[in-house]
């Protein structure tokens, strides 16, 4: 990367390769989403979305449901979500350890190589056909103020 504002600058290259990673404002970035799924009544529906850390540091992000459903009402639903292979269930809103991404790295596959996928993962399951939204804010470890939330939709029939 020949940008000396990239997080990657390297003063040898001669040559833009392409890979320059320029960090943003918004150090948690959400670079794809599944933010409307379908399913059915009584089944778990999973919907995906992958995080980038877009900063020159090493973060470790972290999840909270926002949404809460009470499962003993057969009017309701329940949603979890995992992290990083961290999974909790529906009574928890918080998650327990935090995700590390390094500088500029994204979310997007089993990026620490322990056989667990990294990217986040909310399940939903609804007891009635309905459209139901569930809200999560993402936030690093160490300063919940720097934050950004999505919404995912689960249409159920």
């Amino acid at each position: 990367c020949t940008n000396s504002l990239a997080c990657n600058y390297n003063s040898d290259a001669t040559e833009d390769d392409g890979t320059c990673c320029l960090p943003s404002d918004n150090v948690i970035e959400i670079t794809s989403i599944e933010s409307t799924v379908y399913g059915e009544v009584g089944f778990d529906i999973e919907a995906h979305a992958y995080i980038k850390n877009a900063s020159c540091n090493q973060v470790g992000i972290m999840v909270k449901k926002l949404t809460s459903f009470d499962p003993m009402d057969p009017s309701q639903a329940s949603a979890y979500f995992c992290l990083g292979g961290d999974c909790l269930d529906a009574n928890q809103s918080t998650s327990n350890n935090p995700l590390f991404l390094d500088s500029c790295q994204e979310a997007d596959s089993d990026i620490d190589g322990d056989g667990n996928v990294d990217y986040f993962k909310g399940y939903f399951k609804a007891y009635q056909p309905g459209e139901y939204v569930v809200e999560y804010r993402f936030f690093l470890e160490n300063d919940s103020n720097i934050n950004t939330e999505i919404s995912m939709t689960y249409i159920v029939s």
